[in-house]
C-alpha cells in the first residue's frame, strides 16, 4: 500500500511516521422527500395565559413559493458538489438557515464528514473543494465546514454547494474525550450586520483565548458579499470549556448581542471587529422554568434560533429542551423577550412546535436551527431531522403567537399544574408515536426528538 508520512512531536524533535494513504470512498446516498404536509397547525390552548398577539411587518427581501407545500426536506444526496474530500462512513449537509442577500436565497448549512474506521490522514486544508493534507490527529472523530448553496424560491437547490474558508488546521487536538476529537465550526447561526450577512458558528480555537482550557469557543464570519475572516469571541474571565448555542439578536454600533443562556437571561455584547465581549445583563424566571422543565420532564435547556424582532418592539426565538425521560431527545419552543434592557423573557409557548420529520422514520431527533419573517403573516423556521437533513417549514406567524403565553403576572404554580406521573406518560406517549411514525406525505404530527448535542 502506499504510504505517506505525518511529523510527531516528541520533546521538541520531529520524528517522521509512515502511515498508509488514505482511500476516497463514495458518499453515502440518501433519498430526498417533499412532505406534502398540511397548512394547518393547531396549538392547544392555556385558559391560564392571555395570548401574545402581534404581527409581523418586516420584509424577508427574496420571495418564497413552496407550490402549496408547507415543508422540504433536503440532503447532502441532493446537491452537486465537487468536494475533494471524502468520507467512508458518512456526509451529511444538516443545521440549515435561510438567507436573502440581494433578491437571491441561499442555504447556509453544516457539512459533516466522518470515517467509520477512525483512522484519519488526509484533511482538507482550507475548504473542501481544495487540497488535502495530513490530519493534525489520527483519531479525529469528525470534520465540519459551513456551507452555502442557492436556492430557487421553491427552496429547492439551484446550483453548486461550496464551503466557506476556514482557516483552522494548524490547530492540534490536546488530550480530548473521544466526542471532543473534532475539528471545524458547528451550527451555522445567521446575522445581520448592516446590509452584511455574517453567521455565528462553534469551534475549536484560532487563536489564544482568556482562558485556555476552552476547547471550543463561539465564533463570527462575514460570508455576503464577501467571505471574511474568523473572529472568535472571548468573554474576558469567564469562558466556559465549551462555548456554544448562543443565540444571535442585532448589531448595535459596531457591536452584537447574543443571548447566551435561557435561565437567567443572560445577554452579551461582542466587538466585532476583536471579537472582545461583556456580560451586558441577566434576568430570571426562575420559578417559572423550574416548573416548565418539571412539568416537560426536561434536564437542560439550551438556545436554538436566532431572535428576530417583532412590530410590537419584542423579540421572537426557539429554544429546545434536552429529555430527563428519554435520552437523545429534544423538544423545541418558541419564546419571546424584551428589546430593551435586561431583555427579560416575557412569554413561552405553551406546547412545542411540531416539526415533520420527512424522510427519516426512526430515532428522528429533531431541532429548530433559524427563523425568518417573509412578511406580515408567514414564517420559515430552518431545522434538522438526526443531523441528516436541512429542513424548513414554513408556519403563520400568527400561529406561533397565539400558542406564546405570557408568563410575567402568573405564578410558576398557575402554568404546568399536571402530576409527575401524568407528565412521564405524556414523554412516553410521544415516544412511541415517534417510533411507529411513518413518513406518509401530509403527515404533520408531534415530534419527539432525539440527540446528544
Amino acid at each position: 500500500m502506499e504510504k505517506m508520512v505525518v511529523c510527531a512531536t516528541l520533546f521538541g524533535l520531529c520524528i517522521l511516521l509512515p502511515i498508509p494513504a488514505w482511500k476516497a470512498y463514495p458518499y453515502v446516498t440518501t433519498t430526498v422527500t417533499v412532505a406534502n404536509a398540511s397548512t394547518s397547525f393547531t396549538f392547544a390552548k392555556n385558559a391560564e395565559f392571555g395570548a401574545i398577539n402581534s404581527e409581523a411587518t418586516n420584509d424577508f427581501g427574496c420571495s418564497v413559493n413552496m407550490n402549496g407545500e408547507n415543508v422540504r426536506h433536503i440532503t447532502f444526496a441532493d446537491v452537486e458538489n465537487d468536494f475533494s474530500a471524502q468520507y467512508d462512513f458518512r456526509s451529511e449537509l444538516y443545521n440549515p438557515a435561510l438567507v436573502c442577500f440581494r433578491s437571491q436565497l441561499w442555504l447556509i448549512g453544516r457539512h459533516e464528514g466522518r470515517n467509520q474506521s477512525g483512522g484519519w490522514v488526509d484533511c482538507p486544508e482550507h475548504s473542501l473543494s481544495g487540497s488535502l493534507v495530513p490530519c493534525p490527529d489520527s483519531t479525529l472523530r469528525m470534520v465540519s465546514f459551513v456551507v452555502r448553496l442557492p436556492l430557487t424560491t421553491s427552496l429547492i437547490p439551484a446550483g453548486m454547494i461550496e464551503s466557506l474558508p476556514y482557516m483552522h488546521f494548524p490547530w492540534t487536538t490536546r488530550a480530548l474525550n473521544s466526542h471532543e476529537r473534532q475539528l471545524g465550526p458547528e451550527d451555522p447561526r445567521v446575522m445581520h450586520i448592516n446590509s452584511d450577512v455574517w453567521v455565528a458558528t462553534n469551534g475549536p480555537p484560532i487563536g489564544q483565548l482568556s482562558n485556555t482550557r476552552t476547547i471550543r469557543c463561539m465564533k463570527i464570519q462575514q460570508i455576503f458579499p464577501v467571505i471574511g475572516r474568523v473572529v472568535d469571541l472571548d468573554i474576558t474571565g469567564d469562558m466556559q470549556r465549551i462555548e456554544k448555542n448562543w443565540s444571535p439578536i442585532v448589531a448595535e454600533n459596531g457591536t452584537y448581542l447574543f443571548s447566551r443562556y435561557v435561565e437567567p437571561h443572560q445577554v452579551i455584547r461582542c466587538t466585532i471587529s476583536s471579537g472582545r465581549c461583556t456580560n451586558v445583563a441577566h434576568s430570571r424566571n426562575t420559578d417559572f422554568f423550574t416548573s416548565f422543565k418539571e412539568f416537560w420532564k426536561i434536564k437542560d435547556i439550551h438556545l436554538g434560533t436566532n431572535a428576530v424582532k417583532l412590530p410590537t418592539g419584542k423579540y421572537l426565538a426557539i429554544f429546545h429542551g434536552l429529555s430527563a425521560v428519554s435520552s437523545r431527545s429534544y423538544l423545541n419552543f418558541a419564546y419571546t423577550f424584551a428589546a430593551h434592557p435586561p431583555w427579560k423573557i416575557e412569554g413561552v409557548a405553551a406546547t412545542p412546535l411540531e416539526l415533520p420529520n420527512g424522510p427519516i422514520t426512526s430515532g428522528a431527533f429533531v431541532f429548530s436551527t433559524n427563523i425568518v419573517l417573509l412578511n406580515a403573516t408567514q414564517a420559515i423556521i430552518s431545522y434538522t431531522v438526526k443531523d441528516r437533513t436541512a429542513s424548513f417549514a414554513s408556519m403563520a406567524v400568527a400561529d406561533i403567537l397565539r400558542n406564546i403565553k405570557s408568563i410575567s403576572k402568573v405564578t410558576a404554580n398557575a402554568v404546568f399544574n399536571q402530576s409527575r406521573e401524568v407528565t412521564t406518560a405524556l414523554w412516553q406517549a410521544q415516544v412511541l408515536r415517534t417510533e411507529q411514525a411513518s413518513s406518509a406525505p401530509g403527515d404533520i404530527r408531534f415530534q419527539h426528538q432525539r440527540n446528544s448535542n
